[in-house]
């Protein structure tokens, strides 16, 4: 993707990113327009959950992620990506997920 100046209020990801490194779950980190992108896990060909924080994702006006994956059942009645969200309710579905895929190996 082109890599336009950096947005440095794109604080969210930021966030995110530095609790899911503490945490210990595993992850890929990459620059995205003015942006940013994680992938949840690391490895590319089953991203589980993909996060963005760029001038063309919902919330991005606000400091706010969108995710495509790990929507609830609500969620997917309207759409396949969710935005609008916090770092802190983006880590607790990737955490929720990364807890249940470790307990069965």
């Amino acid at each position: 993707m082109t890599k336009e100046p950096l947005n440095h209020s794109y604080q969210q990801i930021c966030q995110l990113e530095a609790m899911l490194s503490e945490a210990g779950i595993q992850h890929r980190i990459e620059r995205c327009y003015d942006g940013w992108h994680i992938a949840y896990p690391d490895y590319e060909e089953k991203c589980i959950c993909s996060v963005i924080e760029h001038r063309g994702s919902m919330g991005s006006k606000s400091d706010r992620l969108e995710i495509k994956g790990l929507l609830n059942k609500e969620e997917r009645k309207f759409d396949k990506v969710v935005g609008y969200l916090t770092a802190e309710n983006v880590f607790s579905r990737i955490r929720t997920d990364w807890e249940r895929r470790q307990k069965q190996g």
